[in-house]
C-alpha cells in the first residue's frame, strides 16, 4: 500500500493519505480542518509523483552507495582478487588440457623395444597401452635368404609405424586412434627396417 503525503489548506500540517482506501474527504489532525479530495486531481497527482521520485532517489543513493562499496573492497583487496583471477586461468587451462589429453596416449615404450619381439606380443604391447587400430602385415620382401639363414625371425617384428612414424620414444604422445602397422616377418628374412 503506498502512502502518500498533502498539507493541510489551513494549517500546513502534514497529512498521510493511503490511496487504497480511495478516501473522498481527509481530516486535519492537527487543525480539525476537512478536504474534500478527488483520487485523480492535480494535487493527489503530484503527491504520488513526489513520492514516487522520493523512493527511487533513495533506491538510487543506495545504489550508489553499494557499488561504492564494492568498489572499496575490490580497490582493498585487489591482491586476493588477482590471485583469485590467476587461480581461475590455471584451473581452467589445466581443464583443457586434461580434456584435450583424455583422447592421448604417453607410449610406455620406444620402437627399438618392439625389435625381434613376436608380432603377436607387439600387438597385445600396444592394446594394453590403449591403442586400438592396429593392423598386422606380412612381409615377404625383407627375404634374404643367401645372406641370412636364420629359421628364428619367422614371426618376428620387422618394422613398427604410428601414423607412419617408424621411429618413436617412450613418453612420445599419440592419439589412441592413430593407425599402426606392424610388419612382420613370414619367411627367413633380416630385419633390414629396424
Amino acid at each position: 500500500m503506498r502512502t502518500i503525503q498533502l498539507k493541510c489548506d489551513r494549517c500546513s500540517g502534514t497529512l498521510f493519505l493511503e490511496k487504497d482506501k480511495g478516501f473522498a474527504r481527509l481530516n486535519c489532525p492537527y487543525c480539525g480542518g476537512t478536504m474534500k479530495l478527488l483520487m485523480e486531481s492535480d494535487r493527489v497527482r503530484i503527491a504520488e509523483i513526489q513520492a514516487d521520485t522520493d523512493r527511487f532517489g533513495l533506491a538510487l543513493s543506495y545504489l550508489k552507495h553499494r557499488n561504492r562499496l564494492a568498489l572499496d573492497w575490490v580497490t582493498q583487496n585487489s591482491r586476493l582478487v588477482l590471485i583469485g583471477l590467476a587461480a581461475l586461468i590455471i584451473i581452467i587451462v589445466m581443464a583443457s588440457n586434461s580434456i584435450r589429453n583424455r583422447d592421448r596416449i604417453r607410449m610406455p615404450f620406444s620402437s627399438r623395444d618392439l625389435n625381434n619381439k613376436s608380432y603377436y606380443d607387439a600387438r597385445i604391447m600396444l592394446q594394453d597401452a590403449g591403442f586400438s587400430n592396429i593392423e598386422i602385415i606380412a612381409r615377404e620382401d625383407l627375404w634374404d635368404g643367401f645372406l641370412h639363414n636364420d629359421q628364428g625371425n619367422i614371426g618376428k617384428v620387422a618394422q613398427v609405424t604410428i601414423d607412419g612414424d617408424e621411429r618413436f620414444n617412450e613418453n612420445d604422445s599419440y592419439h589412441k586412434a592413430a593407425k599402426i602397422r606392424i610388419w612382420y616377418c613370414v619367411i627367413n628374412c633380416r630385419l633390414k627396417l629396424c
